[in-house]
């Protein structure tokens, strides 16, 4: 080939990509050039309106709308300043842009024939750039399914969409916002509430937990606050209202509110909210309340409605009274009703303080609990849990407000003392220091005063909290209250001897070479040999309920002092035999299980003991005590 002709191709294709790329690509296709043709207003873009009034509705001599910038929200500036409906106004502007060319009639303006002339309605429309479009909207066609339209500047007279009638608002209500409060509002952090003479405030902090801030700094119950937010957000108008000439609230209970709900962020003010009497009468105007029309639901809905308004407007609505409920009412409502409130996993040390001191601890990277002064001792997670359980359920019965004095609440010095803590991983990995992320929960102190009524403090707050006395007896004293429930492990075929007692009376059962149960010399009676082995057998297996109490001065309280019945019992033999023992008293009046005791670590320890193994006990070896 020649390489002049060869050159020549290459720079006409390449002249020809750079056509396609800098000019062809940007050219509409002829689907949308017809498409562009067939509008009335061709590059038309409704998200650049920024301003658009309408002369000539029936019941709206001028609807004047405005917008700062696109984006922005629409407000009625004309016959009345509110809020728009964005769904409203932008389905409207929406429609004007796709408004077909379904004929042209006329290539020039005979504006008296087509209804053009005599009160037609004019649509002015500037977009952001200041380009403007005027529309005239004149009589329907005769068939009714078209309407003649004229573009000022333009001479064609068009027939278009005759639905673009009915997208016309009847009343400038039609087209005002329904969500209550504006939408500069949507990031508010602090809710006042004035209701009568009683105020109070909610605050929400960076980490998004809500707080009372007045009349007391104190934690609040979440799921109230919560609630109450959604509801500020999702509250709707039900029913605009029309004000008197005079432009008197007096008629609404607004001159004078029952309360105002204001929203601030940042200390500064964004919207307030006057609530007004309750609705009593309902409407003959009803269409803007129940979908259905039923006339039944549309009392309903209204009969429990209120008048309200927005301090910086005069149109006064009606609004639904789940709002007014939720804060017409006493700061208390919002008060955090649980002494504290814990996560799962989120303390991982337990400092109790009282009549002994102890320190129960998660170590890293674990999920058992260890008793720090003696890390051998057997704790029970499960109870350690139903402990932490207990403490997050506590509920208070009463607030106490800054108190001038603690003694009266038996707090000076307090009953006992809880530190939750979560330590947190090791700052210094060699634990050479033995520094931690230490934080501490909460410092819970409990007291009782003289009528045996129950309090606590947290050290972080000023109040005091009354609370339910049988929810501090349900916590532990004592490390042992947290000790593992399982009582012993000892396999019941090396038991060798088992004494049998009750007051005076005494009996022994031992095994034989063979390893059969019998009576030793000096004890009579008869004995069932399967039921002694089934005996041992629960007894290897048994364990506490409940701990109870400990201590030797303690057992006459629970009627287990000697004396009482006494089962005693050894394993292996010589001097590897182990002796153990278990002493029954009185029956528990809640559960109606039997106090037992035993030794452990050398402490008599007081705990329930299971009924129905109980029964057993007495089946196989109760006979025997009554063996003259």
């Amino acid at each position: 080939m020649n390489p002049k002709s060869t050159k020549i191709l290459m720079i006409i294709a390449a002249a020809l990509f750079l056509f396609i790329l800098l000019f062809e690509r940007r050219m509409p296709d002829t689907l949308t050039s017809l498409r562009e043709a067939a509008r009335i207003l061709p590059g038309f873009d409704p998200g650049n309106i920024v301003q658009f009034e309408i002369r000539g509705l029936s019941e709206i001599p001028k609807l004047t709308l405005r917008r700062e910038k696109p984006g922005a929200a629409w407000f009625i500036i004309r016959p009345e300043k509110y809020p728009a409906s964005e769904y409203a106004v932008g389905n409207f502007v929406m429609s004007l842009a796709a408004l077909p060319k379904l004929s042209n009639v006329a290539e020039k303006s005979e504006d008296g024939v087509y209804g053009l002339e005599k009160a037609p309605i004019e649509i002015h429309l500037e977009d952001d750039g200041g380009q403007e479009w005027n529309l005239k909207i004149g009589a329907a066609t005769a068939a009714g399914n078209g309407v003649y339209l004229k573009v000022t500047d333009v001479p064609d007279i068009y027939v278009t969409d005759g639905t673009l009638l009915s997208r016309f608002p009847e009343q400038v209500n039609e087209w005002k916002r329904r969500i209550v409060f504006p939408a500069e509002s949507e990031g508010f952090d602090s809710v006042k509430v004035n209701h009568g003479e009683l105020t109070y405030e909610l605050t929400r902090d960076p980490g998004g937990q809500w707080k009372l801030t007045k009349p007391i700094e104190t934690r609040t119950s979440q799921a109230l606050a919560v609630a109450l937010e959604q509801t500020i957000r999702e509250l709707r108008v039900q029913k605009f209202v029309e004000t008197s000439e005079s432009g008197s609230f007096q008629e609404y209970g607004l001159e004078d509110p029952e309360g105002v709900l204001t929203l601030k962020r940042g200390g500064i003010e964004l919207a307030s909210l006057l609530l007004g009497d309750l609705m009593e009468d309902v409407s003959a105007d009803n269409s803007n309340i129940a979908p259905n029309n039923d006339p039944n639901s549309l009392d309903k809905a209204l009969a429990q409605s209120r008048y309200a308004k927005l301090g910086n407007q005069k149109d006064v609505f009606l609004i639904p009274e789940i709002l007014p409920k939720q804060v017409l009412v006493s700061a208390l409502r919002y008060r955090d009703p649980f002494v504290v409130n814990l996560q799962p996993g989120e303390v991982n040390r337990l400092e109790v303080r009282g009549s002994e001191f102890f320190v129960i601890e998660q170590k890293k990277d674990s999920t058992n609990w260890v008793y720090q002064a003696r890390p051998d001792f057997p704790i029970d997670n499960e109870l350690v849990t139903k402990t932490l359980a207990t403490l997050s359920a506590m509920r208070v019965s009463k607030f106490h407000d800054l108190p001038n004095d603690l003694k009266p609440f038996g707090l000076a010095p307090p009953w006992r003392q809880f530190v939750l803590k979560n330590t947190g991983d090791l700052v210094n990995s060699s634990a050479d220091t033995g520094a931690t992320n230490e934080v501490v929960i909460a410092q819970l102190n409990f007291g009782f005063n003289d009528l045996q009524e129950a309090f606590v403090k947290r050290a972080d707050e000023s109040s005091v909290y009354q609370v339910s006395p049988t929810v501090l007896f349900q916590l532990p004293r004592g490390p042992f209250q947290l000790r593992d429930r399982d009582l012993w492990d000892f396999d019941s075929a090396t038991v060798q001897t088992v004494v049998i007692s009750s007051r005076d009376q005494s009996r022994t059962l031992q095994r034989n070479e063979q390893g059969q149960w019998g009576l030793a010399p000096g004890s009579s009676g008869v004995i069932n040999p399967f039921a002694v082995d089934e005996a041992l057998f629960k007894i290897s297996q048994a364990e506490a309920l409940n701990w109870t109490d400990q201590g030797i001065d303690k057992l006459q309280s629970y009627q287990l002092e000697e004396g009482a019945f006494t089962i005693k019992w050894k394993t292996g033999k010589g001097a590897q035999a182990v002796e153990r023992q278990l002493r029954f008293g009185a029956i528990s009046p809640t559960t109606q299980n039997p106090f037992a005791a035993t030794l452990l670590d050398n402490k008599w320890t007081i705990f329930e003991f299971s009924g129905e193994v109980y029964g057993e006990l007495l089946y196989a070896f109760g006979n025997l005590l009554q063996t003259p």
